[in-house]
């Protein structure tokens, strides 16, 4: 695997919104951390992952270091990865375990407990990275989530122009150029995730 040009200014781009400015890659360890993933054929979303872990978990500490480096999210991306192992492998007798946590009207909505049900299935049929079916059945699992958050975002009316205001204003402080393909790829990553977090949703890791 080799990171494109789009994808390595995603990541750029995603360390300095969780720094609140343009302040990534500009030391030779970063970068060699980056070419390592790239190496080891971590996909560049799963590093995104990594990061919002590494930093909710630093937002919660009383005194978080203040030096900070790609290195830090290491353990993140490791646990990352065994998740998704798991994923691949699991067989599950009960898919919409989890929607008991899903804020109200949203649990009680039938039409989103389907939507929820169907990404479960198709994420627990997940095959092996090593089945020539993978690459398909991802595929799938991704736009089944993706119905469930456009659902999911339909039934936030009115409340959905200020979590949208809150979200332009932070990648703009974070140097992002609205219009631009990683512009559109950070806000659908993190927009998506609000929507999560808003309903108390299961995100995609």
């Amino acid at each position: 695997m080799t990171y494109s040009r789009e994808e390595y200014d995603w990541l750029e781009s995603e360390w300095a919104f969780h720094l609140h400015g343009r302040s990534a890659f500009l030391s030779v360890d970063d970068f060699q951390k980056i070419k390592e993933w790239e190496c080891n054929l971590i996909p560049p979303d799963l590093i995104v992952s990594a990061m919002k872990r590494y930093f909710d978990r630093r937002s919660k500490k009383e005194r978080s270091k203040s030096f900070i480096a790609l290195s830090h999210i290491q353990s993140d991306v490791d646990k990352i990865i065994k998740l998704r192992t798991a994923l691949d492998r699991q067989e599950s007798t009960n898919p919409i375990k989890d929607w008991d946590a899903v804020k109200s009207p949203l649990r009680e909505d039938p039409q989103a407990q389907s939507l929820f049900r169907a990404w479960q299935y198709k994420l627990c049929a997940i095959p092996s990275a090593e089945s020539p079916t993978y690459l398909d059945a991802f595929r799938e699992e991704r736009q089944s989530y993706k119905d469930l958050i456009d659902y999911a975002q339909q039934k936030l009316e009115d409340r959905a122009e200020a979590l949208k205001l809150d979200l332009t204003k932070k990648l703009e402080n974070a140097d992002l150029r609205p219009g631009t393909a990683v512009w559109d790829r950070s806000f659908d990553f993190h927009w998506s995730n609000l929507i999560a977090e808003f309903w108390v949703l299961p995100s995609r890791s």
